[in-house]
Order: C-alpha cells, then structure tokens, then sequence
C-alpha cells in the first residue's frame, strides 16, 4: 500500500466499523487532527476493516456540514450528539 495523500485544509471526517458511525469531526488541517491526541488513536483502537470516511469542504460549509453528519448519524463516539460550533467557527474562518 502506497502513502495517502490527506487533504489539507478543511475537511469533515467519519470513522465507522461496517454500518456504525463511531466519529464525527471537523478539522482545518486534518494531518494533525489524526494524531496521537485525537480520539481516533484514543477510543477502541481503529481496527483493520475499519474506515475512515473524508471530505474536503468549502470553509462556510465546514459547521454545518459536521453538524448534518452528526444528527442524521448519531456516532458513538462524539461525546454528545451536539459539539463547540464556536470553536470550529473560529476555526473555519482561519482560512
């Protein structure tokens, strides 16, 4: 298997287990979001057949993109079915 390129710059990310939404989130710079920090390398482990869904977004669609993905999916893993839209506000609009 070669490298994957990950899109840099504003991006909306799932991580699912077959049919299950485990993750939703939302990143300016994805590479680093993907670290040892986030609750990708943390929470149950990504397992092999494990997938990793991405979009690459438009910087104003960025909040309301996550937000869609979250209510219609309900993952597991974001720690309410509601995140910081400030926060990701504030970043979406770095750039």
């Amino acid at each position: 298997v070669g490298d994957i390129l990950l899109p840099d710059g504003h991006t909306v990310y799932a991580w699912m287990r077959g049919n299950e939404w485990l993750y939703v989130g939302a990143s300016t710079r994805l590479y680093h979001r993907l670290g040892s920090h986030h609750v990708l390398s943390v929470v149950g482990k990504v397992r092999k057949r494990d997938r990793i869904l991405i979009w690459a977004v438009q910087a104003h669609d960025l909040v309301a993109f996550e937000q869609l993905l979250i209510e219609r999916h309900l993952p597991r893993y974001n720690r309410t079915h509601c995140w910081n839209a400030q926060a990701l506000h504030r970043r979406s609009s770095r750039g």
